[in-house]
């Protein structure tokens, strides 16, 4: 019998240790936490500006895959933003929630309002939805028209700028 207890009081210990182990690395895991949503709210305050500081086809950099399969890819995205002028935008709200995000920013020249939708692709934020996107893009598996490739102002596709028609839906202040 002493055999036994002492095979049993063996195991005992051993399973003591892995559990305060396994307590140790759970308790350093969540040390660590996720990502910092100060940090993630500021990565998607410098992806917006950056956006409406791009000329041209350099915004199809901000975008997410998403976005540019909207566009018919990075060929589509470059033919709708290759006229389009930078704009300066003053952030004024930023949500994150896991792996999506949202801005609302203001252009100041045309002090328009814009809602900007966001999605963590590869550790990287990136713009998976912005005003026009859904109206303008063609659905999935229909060739662009000439409607989409208009320069901005006559129907093209472009970030809110000073040359830029309002967004559907979206709203404009008067100075």
């Amino acid at each position: 019998m002493s055999d036994r207890r002492y095979r049993l009081a063996a195991r005992r210990a051993r399973l003591v240790v892995v559990l305060v182990l396994a307590l140790l690395v759970g308790l350093a895991l969540a040390a660590c936490g996720g990502p910092d949503p100060e940090e993630e709210m500021a990565a998607i305050e410098e992806v917006a500006i950056g956006y409406g500081e791009s000329e041209g086809a350099a915004a199809c950099d901000f975008l997410s895959a998403s976005a540019l399969d909207q566009l018919g890819g990075e060929s589509g995205c470059t033919r709708e933003f290759e006229s389009v002028p930078a704009a300066e935008f003053d952030v004024l709200e930023v949500t994150v929630e896991e792996e999506t995000g949202a801005a609302t920013v203001k252009n100041v020249e045309s002090e328009m309002d814009v809602d900007l939708e966001f999605v963590k692709e590869d550790e990287e934020w990136k713009i998976s939805s912005f005003p026009g996107l859904d109206q303008i893009a063609p659905p999935a598996g229909e060739a662009p028209t000439d409607e989409l490739l208009a320069p901005p102002g006559e129907g093209g596709l472009a970030p809110p700028g000073p040359e830029a028609p309002p967004p559907a839906g979206g709203t404009q202040t008067t100075p």
